[in-house]
């Protein structure tokens, strides 16, 4: 049955990773690769833009048998001529194969699945606003958003976390102790950088209200709403200041009160 793109990539491979990465089980490893390539050969391959598909029929990697063949063939055929759902994505739908894929890509010592997920954020950070959000719907035929919705939570949030969290993974600190990227790595620079952009510009006047009568505590909001896939914010906020070694200063002591 088609298996949607994002949850798999998360859940299956996120979790076959992680369990290798505890245990050094060869065979968690050789499963994740078996998963990566499913997602590659599948939701990646059959979107003609570099925004995969939000669903798949996935081929196993060790092949499948006739059966399963015919069923994903009239799948691919059918999804384009009955329905638009397959046309659609969200920014973290779409966005959010960067920590696993890298991860997996460091492990083997190839940089195809790494190559990937670099492809996707290439594209995306093209459209991202002077503050460094990025739409939050997008159109995977043709690579275009949606519309310009922007937001962190709900359809963005683990778009946001891959931000840091797949720097921290493959950068390394520097003598002042700060997160320094390799300046031939323009993708891992450039997700610092929209990273630190949110923080900066957007964050207090869009994305935080104080509650009335104590300012000393403050939600994370979209459209001055909370959300629970918006919880992820105060450790974001709360990393930044070690990330650029702010943790002693004025203003990393605002970011940590803030987180």
């Amino acid at each position: 049955r088609p298996t949607k793109t994002f949850e798999y990539s998360l859940r299956i491979l996120g979790g076959l990773l992680g369990a290798f990465s505890l245990t050094g089980d060869a065979r968690l490893l050789s499963r994740a690769r078996d998963a990566a390539d499913a997602l590659i050969q599948g939701p990646f391959a059959s979107s003609p833009t570099a925004l995969p598909r939000m669903f798949d029929v996935l081929y196993p990697p060790r092949g499948g048998n006739l059966l399963y063949k015919v069923y994903s063939k009239l799948y691919e055929w059918g999804r384009d001529v009955f329905t638009n759902e397959h046309h659609y994505n969200s920014l973290a739908g779409v966005g959010s194969f960067s920590l696993e894929f890298v991860f997996l890509s460091q492990i083997l010592g190839t940089d195809k699945y790494g190559d990937a997920a670099n492809n996707i954020f290439r594209h995306l950070q093209r459209y991202h606003g002077k503050d460094g959000t990025i739409p939050s719907f997008w159109n995977v035929m043709t690579g275009e958003p949606v519309n310009s919705q922007v937001g962190l939570g709900s359809g963005s949030d683990s778009f946001v976390e891959y931000l840091l969290k797949v720097p921290l993974l493959s950068c390394n600190k520097s003598v002042d102790g700060s997160l320094a990227c390799d300046i031939d790595h323009s993708v891992l620079n450039e997700m610092i950088q929209l990273y630190h952009q949110i923080l900066n510009l957007t964050l207090k006047s869009k994305h935080t209200v104080t509650k009335e009568g104590d300012t000393s505590i403050a939600y994370p909001v979209d459209n001055l709403r909370y959300h629970q896939l918006l919880c992820f914010l105060p450790g974001l906020i709360a990393l930044e200041p070690a990330v650029r070694k702010q943790v002693a200063d004025e203003e990393g002591g605002h970011k940590f009160a803030l987180a």
